[in-house]
């Protein structure tokens, strides 16, 4: 009952056990949009849950079966296989090939590129796509303004990743794993798609955003408190990774790339700062501060005072999170002035050696 939950003001409210839980949530006629929501929610989770625990259940069937393969025809066991490169467990496989002994593809001249080539097919075509500029992932012009961005500027959520895998990378290969020419003359059935997709995310964009901001705070939740100053690990967008991304790469040797310019990208951004922000960010730190400084030394000479005294309609408990909360969003502007900055010029060098990616734009011309 969380309006039950919402109204616990003190111990005597919180101790009705018998209230703060419904025994028949679906039994109101009519239900409040509140209530409402929540059974849509309910209803779209449960959906999922559903839809994952079969997925799950399919992963682990393929996860086994290859676990059997690795252990009776290539000799790797489980605990031997964090010892082995990707490159012996290749030529185990051809080996396994040009002997007859199983058949990994009708080509009698299999090679290690012939492997990749089979294993990253549909990531090559979506980074052709993507690289190509032949996916229309520019924002319209009113989108464009009220986010204070370019018309051009590209844009790609994991949504509508995930979308353009579905519609456009699932439909596309036939059995053999070639071009379907169904799929190459059903322009109509892709357009459709599209549409039925997009209907889909807007109807449940409103559960969307509620998911995503619950699944942010429990996934950062131990590391904003540890660091105080934390507010969500710095990553690539989705759109900076495919155009990172080069063709046949696998996808360990792709992160481990990429994980090793992160370091010099953050350093980078850290290097600019907004003084009339920064002014701003250490007068709040310093208010806050003190506040909380307060409060937890009333804290330890009366634990009872955090509960039980109240500054207008909230105890001081309240106001111990609230400042927490204002005392770590403040200090994530500040910057670490103990730490030496390496010349942008380097950084640039760096990020770009791990990222592969230089376009000419940020060539300076000598002139």
């Amino acid at each position: 009952n969380w309006n039950a939950l919402l109204h616990c003001k003190d111990e005597l409210s919180c101790s009705s056990h018998k209230y703060l839980h419904l025994s028949s949530p679906f039994d109101n006629n009519p239900p409040s949009l509140f209530g409402f929501m929540v059974m849509i929610y309910f209803i779209v989770f449960s959906s999922i849950w559903i839809f994952q625990c079969y997925s799950s259940f399919k992963i682990i069937h393929e996860a086994i079966v290859m676990q059997t393969f690795y252990r009776k025809n290539l000799g790797v066991c489980d605990q031997d296989i964090q010892n082995f490169e990707w490159y012996e467990i290749v030529e185990r496989l051809l080996a396994l090939h040009h002997h007859g002994v199983f058949c990994a593809s009708s080509s009698e001249n299999l090679s290690a590129h012939d492997v990749v080539l089979r294993i990253m097919r549909k990531e090559n075509y979506l980074i052709g796509l993507i690289n190509d500029n032949l996916l229309q992932l520019t924002l319209p012009y009113w989108a464009s303004a009220s986010l204070c961005s370019t018309s051009n500027h590209l844009f790609l959520t994991k949504s509508m990743e995930w979308s353009l895998s579905f519609c456009i990378l699932e439909k596309m290969f036939d059995e053999k794993f070639d071009i379907s020419n169904e799929f190459l003359h059903d322009v109509q059935g892709l357009k459709w798609q599209f549409q039925i997709v997009g209907l889909i995310h807007l109807i449940l964009l409103p559960f969307m955003i509620i998911f995503m901001t619950v699944h942010f705070f429990l996934q950062n939740a131990q590391q904003f408190h540890s660091s105080k100053t934390y507010l969500g690990p710095r990553q690539w967008s989705p759109l900076a990774l495919w155009q990172f991304r080069e063709y046949n790469e696998l996808p360990h040797i792709f992160d481990d790339r990429i994980n090793r310019s992160l370091s010099a990208a953050d350093t980078y951004l850290n290097s600019f700062h907004n003084q009339y922000l920064l002014i701003l960010a250490r007068c709040l730190t310093y208010i806050c501060g003190a506040f909380m400084a307060t409060l937890l030394l009333v804290s330890i000479i009366s634990e009872n005072a955090l509960l039980y005294v109240h500054v207008g309609e909230h105890n001081l408990l309240w106001y111990l999170g609230i400042f927490s909360v204002g005392f770590a969003v403040s200090r994530s502007f500040i910057p670490d002035e103990s730490k030496a900055l390496e010349h942008r010029d380097v950084l640039v060098n760096t990020i770009c050696s791990h990222t592969h990616y230089f376009p000419e734009k940020w060539i300076i011309s000598p002139d």
